[in-house]
């Protein structure tokens, strides 16, 4: 099952928050949490064990209908547990792929997290920064003012990290569009895309 980790992993988390507070000045937003708790997200990757697939929202974790999938969030913002399959993971504190304060561009965090999986268990560390708020358009429609994310993930017990840049929608923070890459002796990359949504959750992204 380590295919499964490497494309479907901590580093893929979905995140929702109900609503987005006024502006903090700088182009940042005031979050508030927690948030909706119904709903579906569908999406296409690259992954051979997973291709398509749909996440019903619950109010604390994301899963497939028949549960072969699940991630759970702490706060709705990092994933701290992951089951595919016959795979579980744990990350901690977590995965460190959003930050703990409001978005803004320029912002940069750096998380050192355990992680505690199905055959392996290692240290790693993950840098981050947002890069870029825009417009960005895939299968599921055109998102405005998305924040693009960029991080440099790295494994203590390996010499090669791996690169990953994410699209997070502006209000609804849900993952739109990931792209990850990474070398070593077996090189690779993975895309998820976003291709569907409940009217539930786009409600929640255009702040009805």
């Amino acid at each position: 099952m380590r295919s499964i980790f490497v494309s479907l992993g901590f580093a893929v988390p979905l995140f929702l928050t109900s609503t987005i507070g006024p502006a903090l000045g700088n182009g940042e937003m005031e979050l508030i949490v927690p948030a909706i708790s119904a709903g579906t997200l569908t999406y296409e990757s690259t992954s051979s064990s997973y291709p398509h697939f749909t996440l019903d929202v619950s109010s604390d974790e994301l899963s497939t209908a028949d549960g072969s999938l699940i991630y759970r969030l702490d706060d709705w913002r990092n994933v701290t547990e992951i089951v595919a399959g016959d795979w579980r993971g744990t990350a901690s504190p977590h995965n460190g792929d959003l930050p703990q304060e409001p978005m803004r561009v320029g912002l940069s965090w750096t998380l050192t997290y355990e992680m505690d999986s199905t055959g392996a268990s290692y240290t790693r560390d993950r840098d981050c920064i947002v890069e870029e708020r825009g417009q960005i358009t895939v299968a599921a429609g055109t998102f405005h003012n998305a924040w693009l994310i960029k991080c440099t993930l790295k494994r203590h017990d390996r010499r090669l990290p791996k690169y990953v840049e994410t699209w997070f929608s502006s209000t609804g923070r849900i993952l739109i569009l990931r792209n990850e890459t990474w070398g070593g002796s077996n090189p690779g990359s993975y895309r998820r895309e976003l291709v569907g949504l409940s009217d539930d959750v786009l409600a929640i992204i255009s702040g009805q």
